[in-house]
Order: structure tokens, then sequence, then C-alpha cells
């Protein structure tokens, strides 16, 4: 947790009071790092960096917040008639190459990104549109399918961005309609991004230009922003937080949503995996407290449940219903028909300097019940390579714990796509998620989340371990860092002062 210091933190509320306050428009140029370079330009992929680079370039239908309401964006206006939503497009916006932005621009995006080989994680969202018409220019008319409700549908709109169709489906160049227009990228040095003078957004974007920087080692990052070679860092590592906070000019904070932290096992075949005891006793044998203490210095607490801890529909009691305990760990990897235990390989982003902390920790504690976990730290793209194509036993990983992305962007959806299983999950898995999904009443959202904390917990092939913050840092060179309900960057209002 980043509290216990007046120093220079500061909260997320001064964060949007600078967003939101009246800012100059001065030409600029505002240098970014980032732990990671981005994989492509497809804008249906949720996983970082390429997620939040990319919103930057491609808006959303509208934008979710995180008291679960709706912000109008490329939508301006919306109507629901039972299971049919009437979406009023905004006139006169057009995409980056100067095409307009019409209903039948929407269309294309649903087309593609319901196809599981392309839509990647809003394929859940996308294949649950039916009947989407176009009712004239700037109208679209869709039916939400059997098995989702409308405010299921709404939620996933709220992330949804829309590409220029030109793109599809080579996806070798990056056209939207948002804040920011592609330049150039050069994989492994720099994303260049700069100023749409056509935005929609009066006065918007404040910076003419976004110089994105990929940094592969932490600590070179961490330097590049003391010493003015970047002037905005995402996600800062937690060993560099509190030197950076003590620096004079420097301000750092976290985002009000941590991250959670997992290890997906691969439910395939005949591998220890697939039976549900072996999975129950990884989570007894995980000592999360030293895990958050020593993972992220402290910057983490330790969790079980997959639920963000300020959800209305959290059960904190099921927090503990895994607990550090070595001999119920035993006991169920012998019941399992594992007394001898065995071996399996972990991969680790080696981007991930608090994951890679913990892996060794996880194998000691793993080493005491009897099985053997070998550690295959990769570099980014090979990591990235094995999470997408489901080529891994176990892999860590991370996602907002929110059940936006639970259930329909993440690993733990529910469709074919779902790669740590060999097919769909578990049939009283895939019940539970249509209930959250179709659930129409607020007392049905809470009974149907409730059921759905405990099924995840209990069939436990995505263990949670500890949140993970993220850290924005700056220096006093720039005004107007921002960033989404995600805790992703916002561009728009960001622009230097000196």
């Amino acid at each position: 947790m980043l509290g216990g210091s007046a120093r220079r933190w500061v909260g997320l509320l001064t964060c949007f009071l600078v967003i939101g306050a009246a800012l100059v428009a001065v030409a600029s140029e505002v240098r970014v790092g980032v732990d990671r370079d981005i994989k492509d330009f497809t804008p249906f992929n949720r996983q970082q960096p390429n997620y939040p680079i990319m919103r930057n370039i491609y808006d959303y239908l509208m934008e979710y917040q995180l008291d679960g309401t709706l912000e109008p964006m490329l939508v301006e206006t919306w109507e629901v008639d039972g299971t049919v939503i009437t979406l009023h497009l905004r006139e006169g916006v057009v995409f980056h190459d100067l095409a307009p932005f019409t209903a039948q621009s929407v269309l294309d995006n649903f087309a593609f990104a319901a196809d599981p080989a392309t839509g990647f994680h809003l394929y859940e969202a996308a294949s649950y549109i039916q009947d989407a018409t176009a009712i004239d220019t700037y109208t679209v008319q869709l039916t939400v399918g059997t098995g989702r409700s409308v405010a299921w549908m709404l939620e996933q709109l709220g992330a949804f961005p829309i590409a220029s169709p030109t793109m599809f489906p080579l996806m070798e160049e990056a056209v939207g309609t948002g804040p920011f227009m592609f330049e150039e990228w050069v994989p492994g040095v720099e994303l260049v991004l700069v100023k749409n003078p056509n935005y929609w957004a009066e006065g918007l974007p404040k910076s003419d230009r976004i110089v994105v920087v990929p940094y592969a080692d932490p600590r070179t990052m961490a330097d590049a922003l003391l010493s003015g070679q970047i002037d905005w860092c995402w996600i800062l590592p937690t060993e560099y937080a509190a030197e950076i906070a003590d620096t004079e000019n420097m301000v750092v904070t976290n985002t009000v949503l941590p991250w959670h932290d997992n290890m997906y096992l691969k439910c395939v075949g005949d591998t220890p995996f697939t039976n549900k005891q072996v999975r129950q006793a990884i989570q007894y044998a995980m000592d999360r407290e030293a895990y958050a203490e020593i993972g992220y210095f402290g910057f983490s607490e330790p969790v079980t449940n997959v639920y963000w801890k300020y959800l209305p529909y959290y059960v904190e009691a099921f927090n503990a219903l895994y607990y550090y305990d070595l001999d119920k760990a035993r006991q169920l990897i012998t019941e399992a028909g594992y007394p001898d235990g065995f071996e399996f390989t972990l991969i680790v982003n080696a981007a991930n300097s608090g994951q890679v902390r913990i892996a060794p920790l996880l194998a000691e504690d793993l080493a005491k019940i009897g099985v053997t976990m070998n550690i295959d730290v990769r570099e980014r793209t090979s990591f990235r390579d094995a999470l997408n194509s489901g080529d891994y036993e176990a892999i860590f990983s991370g996602y907002t714990p929110r059940p936006l992305n639970l259930f329909a962007s993440s690993s733990l959806r529910s469709g074919e796509n779902n790669l740590p299983w060999d097919g769909p999950p578990p049939a009283e898995y895939v019940e539970v998620v249509d209930m959250v999904s179709s659930a129409a009443t607020e007392e049905e959202v809470t009974a149907a989340n409730i059921r759905a904390q405990y099924m995840i917990l209990d069939l436990s092939w995505s263990i949670v371990y500890c949140t993970r913050e993220q850290i924005h840092a700056w220096s006093s060179s720039i005004e107007g860092a921002g960033w989404d309900s995600s805790g992703y960057p916002k561009f728009h209002f960001v622009h230097r002062i000196d």
C-alpha cells in the first residue's frame, strides 16, 4: 500500500483535479516510459501494454467508470427497449485517415471482434451481439443474445474500441478516431504518436507528440525519469517508488484500482492440474504475506479472493478460504494420487520484477510439499506468445479485479477461446458465469457474483496471491497526467509546462 508517506505522494482525487483544471495548450512533446513494448496494433487485445497505449489511438464507444456508470464517447446517447440497445453515434467524427466514422464502422468492428481468431479479449462480448444493424448513418441497433443481460452488454460497450475498418484483417497500422495518431514505431526503441488535429473533443489533446519508450530494465527506466530523459513513468517498479518520491520535482502516486497477481494452471489432458485437489493444494502452499512483502516491498496486500475488496458484492470471508497450511497442502496432494509430488514449469515475465522475486519463494513453498517447480523467466515477446497461445503448464499473470474484466475479457471468461482449459471451462463454471452475465436486478447480480467468487476459488485454476499497485511517477515539468478507471494512462490532458 502506498499510504503512510506525506512526502510527495498524491492521491487519485488530486490527480483528477489536475486533469479537470483549465490547462493552457502548449506545443509540446511528452515522453512516457513503460516497462515493455507493444506487440502490434490490435485494438481488441487487452494485454499490457497494448491496451493501455492503444486506447489513446482508438476511442471507445462509451467509457466505463469505476462506479459502474458509463460516459459518452463515440456514442453520445443510448436507449434500451427490452433486449434491444439503440446507439446514437457522435456525428462529424473522422478516422485519422479522414474516412468518416459511421454506423457501418461500428458494425465492421463488431464483426471482426466476433471472430475468435481476431477478437481476442472482446470475442466474448461481440459473440453475444445479435442482429446488429445500421438504422441510419449515425444509429446502430443491436439485440443482446440469450444468456447475457443488457446491463452486461452495456458494460462491454463501455470499453469497446473502434478502429478504422481499413485496418482489417492485417492490423499492420493503427488508425482510430482517438486523440493521437500513429506516426512511427521502432520496436524496442519508441512509439511516436502525434496530435489528431481533427479530434472531436474541443481543445484536446494538449500535447503535440507523445513518445512511448519501452525499457527492458526497470532501473534504467527509473534513472531515465530522474535524469529527465522521460517525463512520465508507467508502471514504476515498487522498489524505486520511495526513492523517486523523495526526489525534488517528482510526483509519485498509485491508482485507486490495483491489479491482482495470479497464476494460471493449464488444465489439459492427464496432467496433475486437471485434478482440483492438486490445484487447491497449491492454494494452501502459498505464503501470500511473504510474497506481498518481498515481491513488492510491502506495496501490496496478500489476497485470495479474485474480486476487488471494494466491490459491493465482495465477500471478505472468501479471502480466508485458503491460508498458508503446508499440512493441508500435503494431505490434498496425497489424496489426489501424488504422494511423492510431481514436477512442472512456471513461466514468468522478465519485465515484472515483483513476480520474478516471488517465483523462487513459491518454488521453496512447493518443495516443502514434494512438488518441484522449475522457473522459466521469459523475455516479453516469448512470455506474451506463451500466454496468448496457452503454451504453458503454469504462468504468472495479472488482471483488473472487477467483473467487466473477469468474465468477458480475461482468462476467466467462459468462452471457447479460454486457453487454460482444453475447450470451455467446466459446465458448472460456465453456468455461474452465465448467471452473472444475465442477471438483471441488483439482487440477482449480487447473488450471482457471490456464487461466482466461491466457484472460482473452488476450481482454483486461477490462483490469486497478492495485489500489484499501479504506480505512476512524473516530473513537475508536465501537468495533466491521468488515467482511466483501470489505471491505464490517458494522454488527453498531459502537456509540458517548462
